[in-house]
């Protein structure tokens, strides 16, 4: 089992971190890219990111949903801009996401066309950036999120169906789900996340019951959720597919390139 202090398990057993899926299920949610959709509860198939691949996830100028309870100036455009660090180089697609991938530990400079951002990758794994491009004025850095693929905090939840409810109580645990070869949210929650901890992670997650963020400065990312719950500050959703209309009382909270109701 997880040690306690890390996460309570109601109905899930766990093992060094990894938590297992049931062997009999098999993957039944298409995975998807929640970009420049705003309030749109439809949303175009898109590619998810595998902890396998590292490096970097841009995400240029985002949508802010309607149902945000902080404020945040976006520029307008965020198509075909281009993006370098060192001898890698890409553009935004049409919703502002641009994957860097296989990058170094170290600090990242991500050059746009005009201005640079430093990123730093402290260890193997992701990390989400979040930044607002104004060609006349340069990169504004909004957010960092970062996964690392291993670690005393980090939890790994298999592919397949995951009966049970999960309530995280540590502060700055990482907990992501994996993405098939096919593109798919494979890692699936058929039941409640509670989040109590602060500076909380999750990524790449289908939860199929009611998710209660009570916590500060947590986040969750390219998921896909039924019920969402928001008490905690600070609170940022990035890229995630909402079923039903979130309830938000905490402040400063930030749905970005978020589909809902």
């Amino acid at each position: 089992m997880l040690p306690a202090k890390r996460v309570a398990l109601l109905v899930l057993t766990a093992s060094l971190g990894c938590l297992p899926a049931h062997p009999s299920d098999t993957p039944r949610v298409n995975a998807v890219i929640a970009g420049g959709v705003g309030d749109e509860p439809d949303v175009e198939p898109g590619r998810p990111v595998g902890f396998a691949s590292g490096g970097l996830v841009m995400v240029i100028n985002p949508v802010v949903n309607r149902h945000s309870t902080g404020a945040l100036a976006v520029p307008a455009g965020r198509a075909q801009i281009g993006i370098t660090v060192g001898p890698r180089g890409t553009r935004t697609d049409a919703s502002g996401l641009a994957m860097l991938d296989d990058l170094p530990v170290g600090t990242a400079v991500v050059q746009f066309p005009t201005g640079s951002l430093n990123v730093s990758i402290v260890q193997p794994g992701l990390v989400d950036v979040v930044a607002l491009y104004n060609p006349d004025l340069g990169p504004q850095l909004v957010s960092e999120l970062h996964y690392p693929r291993s670690g005393p905090d980090v939890l790994r939840l298999e592919e397949g169906v995951h009966v049970g409810s999960l309530d995280i109580n540590e502060h700055g645990t990482v907990l992501y789900g994996e993405v098939s070869t096919d593109d798919r949210l494979v890692s699936i929650l058929d039941g409640d996340l509670i989040i109590r901890a602060n500076g909380v992670r999750v990524r790449n997650l289908v939860v199929t019951g009611r998710v209660t963020v009570l916590g500060n400065n947590a986040s969750i990312a390219f998921s896909e959720l039924d019920t969402v719950v928001i008490r905690g500050s600070n609170v940022l959703l990035l890229r995630d597919v909402l079923h039903t209309r979130p309830l938000i009382t905490g402040f400063n909270v930030l749905l970005l390139d978020v589909a809902s109701p």
